[in-house]
């Protein structure tokens, strides 16, 4: 698996330290039990719609397997 076509998707900061403790990119979606702040102080792009996931997915022409 190439690492470069993967990304952690999390609502939690906890994902997001995980997704780059393994060099993967990271998104924050704000859906689950995490917040903005949270997201934030992970340091990772939040989005609170599917359109500025689509729009990072395809920016850097990742693929789910």
């Amino acid at each position: 698996t190439d690492v470069n076509k993967a990304v952690m998707v999390g609502d939690r900061k906890y994902d997001i330290y995980g997704g780059k403790a393994f060099g993967l990119k990271t998104i924050g979606l704000l859906y689950g039990f995490g917040s903005l702040e949270e997201i934030k102080t992970a340091n990772a792009p939040a989005s609170f719609r599917n359109k500025m996931f689509t729009l990072y997915y395809n920016k850097y022409n990742l693929v789910f397997p």
